[in-house]
């Protein structure tokens, strides 16, 4: 059996990085953290980074879920706003009562 040596070998020159996809995800799902603070899955979905880089974040502890769907830095400051933000983005049409409010406001 002969090998024709002038055809041009299928392994490429340029290195490949396997996980290339899963960084580019990685790196963009922490931008928007940086961004926005706090985002549902979902929004996540919508920018094309899927739930196993999520899952692997969390892994990692590079970023905290505090409560199912929801995820965000683990350097992020709770205060009384940011419970209120994080109850917002769980239930956007939610209507926040007044004494809910005046509690966190004091």
């Amino acid at each position: 059996m002969e090998f024709d040596d002038s055809v041009p070998s299928q392994v490429s020159q340029h290195p490949v990085d396997m996980n290339g996809g899963q960084t580019r995800q990685r790196v963009r799902a922490l931008d928007l953290l940086k961004s926005r603070g706090m985002l549902r899955q979902r929004d996540f979905m919508a920018e094309g980074i899927g739930p196993e880089t999520l899952a692997r974040l969390v892994r990692g502890a590079a970023v905290v879920r505090p409560a199912r769907g929801l995820y965000q830095l683990p350097d992020t400051q709770i205060e009384a706003a940011h419970m209120l933000a994080e109850a917002a983005v769980l239930v956007p049409k939610g209507v926040v009562c007044l004494t809910s409010r005046f509690n966190i406001m004091n």
